[in-house]
């Protein structure tokens, strides 16, 4: 369920940031794939700075996808440990 959420969100921001970065004509945004890389590795928070947005609603948008990344993370962590306590008390 989680995986079918991070595909959506992926799918989301890569579609939005594509056409938002259609208005620069130094886009490094080629293809929606292209930019769904560059969600992927926002939302998970690695930042490689390969690809980066270039107008202003890109880079807001950018912002909206790494704060997306932070909030889902930092609510799934509870989660995962309360069910690893419960796995190691047998």
């Amino acid at each position: 369920m989680v995986t079918l959420g991070v595909l959506m969100l992926l799918v989301f921001f890569s579609t939005i940031i594509y056409y938002v970065e259609q208005m620069s004509s130094d886009t490094q945004f080629e293809s929606i794939p292209d930019a769904m890389w560059y969600a992927a590795v926002t939302i998970t928070s690695l930042g490689y700075g390969d690809m980066v947005p270039s107008t202003m609603l890109g880079k807001l948008c950018g912002v909206a996808t790494i704060l997306t990344g932070f909030l889902g993370s930092s609510l799934l962590i509870p989660i995962v440990q309360m069910k690893f306590g419960n796995i190691s008390k047998g």
